[in-house]
């Protein structure tokens, strides 16, 4: 008998179940949840389903271009990727495989459905909404019998301030393909959702106060705590991360459900402060995550304007760093020298070029030379050149005015070097950065002005100036795709960093800071690795570097259901690990092409007996020839 027949039969839990799922089976019990269900319930009919798809019309706008990139990366088609809303409602589901999606749809995994665990008992949406956390639910784990032979892995997408459950991302497959999941690849979607939402969130709510914002600002969430405040409020006493230092209790303004301007008094300094707080709340599909608080001094307070920095305005977005020279890890003599030079660079004002294999910690020591410089102060703004649309990418970079170009808003936008004035700009991936664009940056490091698109007045920036890429500029110089001078103004000075393989001897030093990590965000206590475990990641060749090592340990984790990592959780091949090369995978779709185009002329151009011959079915088959244009 099984750990599921002994529950069902007996009421029986085994003690080696682990405790989400047994944690899940005794609330599915408690809201008499049937075992033997084999269909989620149907929450909303077609018409309801599409009302809420207008709710929540943003989420999933953001979500699904990278869902897409989730199952394109995925490996497999051989799996289905959903997006729910913080209740277990789906919204979206994608799925590549014809046959997969209709044993899916069979058993409701479709927009209207309700997988929450009253619904459908314990799976990882429904689970993940409650416990918030990743959540994996394997074969029987599930509490109902019409899920046994799935397999689903979920990580809840949360607001990034305020940690309130926006929704859940989930990856399902039958079980066999379990082993293909890709937590990592999971976890990065959920909070790059996350993210792209808080922003797009925040910057609307702020619209009404962006012109005062050379003025103390900050958002506070229900709990009075403040979860991100400007240069300003934090020169005037606001910390992010603590709470509101007010006197007298909680503050009127989280009464107010609308705009408003209240009276607050505040202990900041050395006494007692009373000053205005204009307020918007912050919300979210009919959620309060909290309110933003512009403060404004009163006549005869001694809160006066002289107490405001006079630094230009920056934006609601969290732009401060995150690291400092201590989250570099590495005792090498390598990795020492390159943040000796780090720590040598960060007190100039010259720009600084990081280069270094993908994976390397680029980014970590643009953190950690902001953070150690005079700057560190100002805001720190990070830029992926290869994200960047070519023609967007100006406008992105330095702004545009009021109807610069169809879509523009109304009043135009700040762009990333105004943001980051007073401050540090990161530009990650410069060699991606469009020809037309560079020679506009040449101009903002040589003159210290932009000029916003549509716009003719040059505004004066103080900015520091980081630059990375992985790959060799000098090439990219010879080849014509980047500008000699540019170049040369960017790499006045250079660090290389070092990639894994060349400091193999911190590999310990950094397992252990990344163990303790994951198992602090996935709730568990201690997890080490076995000492043949260790021996497989030192003897890795590691060609993704420390990002490669981070994800290879977060899924250890996640796999390991004990204490002790043994070598089977090492997954080091991982499903793109032996993806074929470029090479390669244009003689496959050559010889797909082939095939398809023979199936075709044995059967006389009938598309359905083509299609049997291939085994496929005959929606494939119209999908192949769309490919392969030969429809």
């Amino acid at each position: 008998m099984n750990r599921w027949e002994a529950w069902v039969k007996d009421g029986i839990l085994d003690p080696k179940l682990r405790k989400p799922i047994k944690s899940s089976w005794e609330r599915c019990k408690s809201m008499g949840v049937a075992f033997s269900t084999d269909a989620a319930p149907i929450r909303m009919k077609r018409a309801e389903v599409q009302h809420i798809s207008s709710f929540y019309r943003e989420m999933i706008e953001v979500a699904l271009p990278i869902m897409r990139y989730v199952q394109r990366e995925h490996g497999s088609d051989q799996a289905v990727v959903t997006l729910s809303d913080h209740t277990g409602l789906l919204l979206q589901v994608t799925v590549d495989n014809d046959d997969l999606l209709k044993h899916v749809k069979h058993r409701h995994f479709f927009e209207g459905a309700d997988w929450s665990e009253s619904g459908a008992g314990t799976n990882a949406v429904g689970t993940a909404v409650i416990e918030k956390h990743p959540v994996r639910v394997i074969g029987a784990e599930h509490y109902c019998a019409g899920w046994h032979e799935w397999a689903c892995s979920a990580v809840p997408i949360s607001e990034p301030l305020t940690g309130t459950l926006l929704g859940v991302l989930d990856i399902t497959s039958r079980r066999q393909w379990y082993e293909t999941h890709n937590l990592p690849l999971i976890q990065w979607a959920a909070n790059r959702i996350g993210q792209d939402l808080h922003k797009n969130a925040i910057s609307d709510a702020f619209f009404g106060l962006v012109q005062e914002l050379d003025k103390p600002a900050f958002l506070l969430n229900r709990h009075l705590y403040v979860t991100w405040a400007n240069a300003q409020a934090m020169a005037a006493g606001i910390r992010s991360g603590e709470p509101l230092p007010v006197v007298d209790g909680p503050p009127e303004l989280l009464t107010g459900q609308d705009h408003g301007t209240y009276v607050q008094e505040f202990r900041l300094g050395e006494g007692d402060v009373r000053t205005l707080l204009k307020v918007i709340p912050y919300r979210l599909w009919g959620l309060d995550l909290g309110v933003l608080c512009l403060m404004m001094p009163t006549s005869g307070g001694k809160f006066t304007a002289k107490s405001f920095s006079k630094s230009k305005a920056m934006s609601p977005v969290d732009w401060t760093t995150h690291y400092t020279m201590d989250s570099i890890i590495g005792r090498t003599p390598v990795i020492l020298e390159a943040k000796r030079l780090a720590h040598k660079a960060a007190n100039l004002s010259a720009p600084v070029f990081l280069a270094g294999e993908s994976g390397t910690g680029k980014e970590l020591f643009a953190h950690a030379i902001h953070a150690s410089g005079p700057r560190r102060s100002g805001p720190f703004v990070a830029v992926n050149c290869g994200t960047l649309q070519r023609e967007l990418a100006a406008s992105e970079l330095f702004g545009y005015e009021e109807g610069a170009f169809t879509g523009a808003k109304k009043h135009g936008q700040r762009g990333k070097f105004l943001l980051a004035d007073k401050g540090t700009i990161f530009l990650d991936e410069i060699a991606e950065l469009p020809i037309d664009c560079q020679s506009l940056l040449l101009r903002v490091l040589e003159e210290g002005r932009v000029v916003p698109v549509g716009g003719t007045r040059p505004i004066h920036v103080d900015v520091r100036v980081i630059t990375a890429t992985h790959k060799n500029l000098d090439q990219e110089v010879q080849s014509g795709r980047f500008r000699k001078d540019l170049f040369y103004r960017l790499s006045a000075l250079w660090i290389r960093l070092p990639s894994l393989r060349e400091r193999s001897e911190d590999i310990p030093l950094l397992v252990d800071t990344f163990l303790r990590q994951f198992a602090k965000e996935m709730g568990r206590t201690s997890v080490r690795l076995s000492p043949e475990a260790m021996q497989r990641l030192t003897e890795h060749s590691w060609p993704g570097n420390i990002r490669e090592l981070k994800n290879v340990l977060q899924r250890a984790v996640f796999l390991c259901d004990g204490n002790v990592i043994e070598p089977r959780h090492i997954c080091l091949a991982g499903p793109f690990e032996n993806a074929p090369s470029v090479d390669t995978a244009k003689k496959r779709r050559s010889i797909h092409r082939s095939l398809v185009e023979q199936a075709l002329r044995e059967s006389g151009g009938n598309v359905t007996e083509a299609a049997q011959t291939l085994g496929i079915s005959r929606a494939t088959m119209y999908r192949k020839m769309k490919l392969f244009n030969l429809i």
